[in-house]
């Protein structure tokens, strides 16, 4: 699927007749990729991407969550998080 803007907002697939999410994203004001979340059965893994005041990647911040509780406990925990920089050049 995409946004209004015609960024790629949702990815779904079809599995035994059942659609299910897979990925989605989503962007600053100025077209950016803002956030993309991955979805599995079992585990989310969730990313926040940071720019600078000139809109270079400079990093991100990575949240991998278990699902295996029940969806709406408020028991679903962060397995980790993680923390990248982009270097320079390596962009």
């Amino acid at each position: 699927m995409y946004d209004r803007l015609e960024n790629l907002s949702e990815i779904w697939y079809t599995e035994s007749g059942t659609k299910t999410k897979a990925y989605s994203y989503e962007y600053t004001s100025d077209g950016k990729l803002h956030k993309s979340a991955f979805f599995q059965k079992t585990i989310d893994i969730k990313t926040k991407f940071v720019y600078n005041n000139e809109g270079k990647s400079v990093g991100h911040v990575r949240f991998i969550t278990d699902k295996s509780f029940d969806e709406d406990s408020s028991e679903n925990e962060v397995l980790t998080e993680s923390r990248g920089r982009c270097e320079p050049g390596s962009q």
